[in-house]
């Protein structure tokens, strides 16, 4: 397709007429994907002690296992869960996005 000799780009913001194509191609802005995880310890901790807590390194190692396949944390909620009536143990909701 030949170039139009005519053309002449748009100032920044203007609408270009009739004849003219845009200077800057529109921006697409690329979709995200989000998945939500509830991570909690396991209930044996909570059935022996009355209540569990989140191990760090346990998390830390969660994370950085999802910060590998692109997941980025975008906010991270805690929570405290009853379990068979009698016992609590700790848990996080978290929030990941990545590029689509």
């Amino acid at each position: 397709m030949a170039r139009d000799r005519r053309f002449r780009p748009a100032a920044r913001g203007a609408v270009p007429s009739a004849g003219q194509r845009l200077a800057h191609p529109v921006e697409i802005i690329p979709m995200k994907e989000y998945k939500v995880v509830i991570y909690q310890e396991g209930m044996l901790g909570s059935l022996l002690l009355g209540a569990s807590k989140v191990d760090p390194v346990r998390f830390t190692t969660f994370l950085n296992k999802n910060a590998k396949e692109g997941w980025r944390v975008v906010t991270m909620e805690k929570d405290i869960r009853r379990m068979l009536l009698l016992w609590r143990r700790e848990a996080y909701v978290v929030v990941m996005e990545r590029e689509a």
